[in-house]
């Protein structure tokens, strides 16, 4: 799904917020060239929705930040399992926020 403009600056907006001029405590202790992979963790049982979002947000940060969504929006998911279980949602790139750069 593609997102709309409102939406993408509703994103750079909170990132610009977040992030300012970087992150002061990531940037000075991860290596530059480190990969990181993270994966998304359920708290509480319910309906995945905004995965459309969540790419959005990770290309603001870093284009070459590679989201894999494991699920899609409407998937119902459960409590204390990476989401969804058995498979990896992945997140792979750079861990450190460069505030425009895409």
């Amino acid at each position: 799904m593609a997102i709309s403009p409102e939406i993408s600056a509703i994103v750079a907006n909170a990132l610009r917020e977040d992030i300012g001029s970087g992150d002061v405590t990531s940037v000075p202790i991860i290596p530059a060239d480190r990969q990181l992979r993270g994966v998304f963790l359920v708290k509480a049982p319910g309906i995945v929705a905004g995965l459309d979002v969540v790419a959005e947000v990770f290309c603001q940060v870093d284009a070459a930040i590679t989201f894999i969504a494991m699920a899609a929006d409407g998937d119902a998911v459960q409590t204390d399992v990476p989401f969804p279980a058995q498979r990896r949602p992945g997140l792979y790139g750079d861990p450190r926020p460069h505030p425009g750069r895409q």
